[in-house]
């Protein structure tokens, strides 16, 4: 591609991108309210529709954003998973689960703690980790009186859709997000994160695709109940 070409893309898409992420935030929130107001069908499944064309698009300008800024010398290693469904509001059921192809994936070194490990592998192998580590789906049971706006703590659990994956060690407990999640301010507000992640940086109109993981979240179960012991840490992975 024409050097000019290709920079006069590159910038389209940066400026562009922003826009589109809004628009994305407010269509995930006009599903949420059709759903569990009732809306007709149709309805719903329009915005459905609409919202995953939407992010498809995103990925996809994402996706050449990121082959845009790399050097073409190093480009076929950096080849990354690629979302081929909708990924958000699984956890109320709305959507299936996300596919995903998936990264090879990449074994810690020897010699590194568990916790060490489990970042590592996090932040290199995407969904491929499942294969080094046993993962329990883990969540936000009262999630939906969250989003309502409920003053109450997030009661975490091991539950099926969760948004998070838990992970035990022995007797020590850890909370990573689920690989292909992604955090915007929704998310941040209500679907239990700021209990569990500290997220620097993290503001009201921030959107963070991937995920980075600096260390995970360790839990202590309380009969069922999930306390949260330390909090993790978060970072955008795309910055």
């Amino acid at each position: 591609m024409d050097a000019k070409l290709q920079e006069a893309l590159r910038d389209w898409i940066k400026d562009a991108l922003p826009f589109y992420r809004q628009r994305e935030l407010q269509l995930s929130n006009k599903l949420y309210e059709a759903t569990t107001r009732g809306k007709p069908r149709s309805g719903v499944e329009s915005l459905r529709r609409e919202l995953y064309l939407l992010r498809a698009f995103i990925r996809n300008g994402e996706n050449l954003l990121k082959q845009l800024d790399t050097p073409l010398d190093i480009l076929p290693a950096k080849r990354r998973k690629t979302t081929l469904l909708l990924e958000d509001q699984e956890e109320n059921g709305l959507v299936e689960e996300p596919k995903t192809v998936e990264e090879p994936l990449v074994r810690a070194p020897k010699g590194l703690s568990f916790e060490q490990r489990l970042v590592l592998t996090f932040n290199e192998s995407g969904a491929s980790i499942t294969a080094e580590f046993d993962m329990e789906p883990f969540g936000v049971a009262n999630l939906t009186a969250l989003h309502r706006g409920a003053f109450e703590e997030p009661d975490f659990q091991v539950m099926e859709g969760g948004m998070y994956r838990l992970v035990r060690d022995g007797a020590q407990a850890y909370v990573v997000p689920r690989p292909s999640l992604q955090l915007d301010d929704a998310r941040y507000r209500s679907g239990g994160i700021a209990h569990l992640f500290e997220c620097p940086g993290f503001e009201r109109d921030s959107y963070w695709s991937p995920i980075r993981l600096v260390r995970p979240a360790s839990v202590l179960d309380q009969g069922g109940r999930w306390q949260v012991v330390n909090k993790g840490e978060l970072k955008d992975g795309s910055a």
